[in-house]
């Protein structure tokens, strides 16, 4: 399969707005109606059962091993993990209705939502409406990412997201003097409470304009040649025992520079020589031009792995050039 999307059931599990142009692969499901619907477009529509774990003894006996169940699909018997018992599984309805009142009564609108490695990790995206220029023609909009996983591998995660509309690089921004994330991680061990969670997130004007604020700083740090080439090694290999001949990172940092000076997006004032195209450099990278298995392998680190915290350690560190 060239590609992590959930193809179970012959269908392209994701759903995404009329009007908008499909994600990844040409596959996928229009859709413009309430949350029921989207449920239904994203293959969302099923229940996730809890089964007993059981094995066969040397006499052919079924025992049930204690501690553990079995997580499986309720529409196609697909067993999706093996996990503790003590394991609280979020049903996919509940990954959409969460959303419910943030739709009908705050005027959210859903961007995007379905399944990838088979229905191990499921999403859902939503605009909320909130948007700012950074400076001039760079616009950020604030959306809310909701996550969960049936494999162990993630917690449930809801998140504030920013998303730079020129070249759709996405950030899930930080927010308090601490530098806090704005989202709210719910570990399986614990009972989801989506009200709870909402409150939690960060979604207040405030946070945004906080956001907002550290962007235009940012945007106003002028950088020197010498400087951004530090920062893209820093970046990636501070701490390294890295030899002055290492033809890979002398590529990594290559990559880097051109995508600084040329990527999309990168000639507009916010981010034209400054500390801002160096996140945003970083964030390009990590979205869209990393060397993956398939778009939405890229996708699933840079909203859920590896890709998420290079671009919060770039963010950190171009926060420091300015401090």
């Amino acid at each position: 399969m060239p590609h992590e999307i959930d193809m179970s059931n012959d269908r392209a599990n994701m759903a995404f707005r009329t009007g908008t142009e499909k994600p990844w692969h040409g596959l996928g499901n229009d859709c413009d109606g309430d949350l029921d619907q989207w449920r239904i477009a994203a293959g969302l529509d099923h229940d996730v059962i809890e089964q007993p774990c059981l094995y066969m003894n040397d006499e052919g006996t079924l025992i049930e091993v204690p501690d553990k169940k079995v997580l499986v699909r309720g529409d196609n018997g697909f067993v999706l993990s093996v996990v503790g018992s003590g394991y609280r599984t979020v049903q996919p309805r509940e990954v959409i209705e969460f959303y419910r009142t943030l739709v009908e009564k705050q005027g959210f609108e859903m961007e995007t939502a379905g399944a990838l490695m088979f229905g191990k990790r499921i999403w859902a995206l939503a605009r909320t409406g909130l948007e700012a220029r950074v400076k001039g023609q760079d616009l950020l909009k604030q959306y809310v990412l909701m996550a969960t996983s049936y494999d162990g591998s993630m917690a449930t995660i809801s998140s504030a997201t920013a998303i730079r509309v020129v070249c759709w690089n996405t950030f899930s921004y930080a927010v308090g003097e601490n530098g806090q994330r704005a989202d709210v991680r719910i570990p399986h061990n614990s009972v989801f409470n989506a009200d709870k969670v909402k409150a939690e997130m960060g979604l207040e004007q405030n946070a945004w304009s906080e956001y907002i604020d550290k962007a235009r700083e940012l945007a106003g740090r002028k950088m020197k040649n010498r400087e951004v080439i530090e920062f893209f090694f820093n970046l990636f290999y501070e701490g390294k025992e890295i030899e002055e001949d290492n033809k890979a990172a002398q590529r990594r940092i290559a990559q880097m520079v051109d995508v600084y000076q040329n990527g999309v997006g990168q000639d507009i004032s916010a981010a034209n020589g400054t500390a801002w195209g160096v996140v945003n450099a970083v964030t390009r990278f990590v979205d869209h031009e990393r060397k993956t298995r398939s778009d939405s392998s890229r996708l699933n680190s840079a909203w859920f792995g590896d890709g998420d915290r290079i671009k919060h350690r770039a963010f950190d560190k171009a926060l420091d050039l300015v401090a």
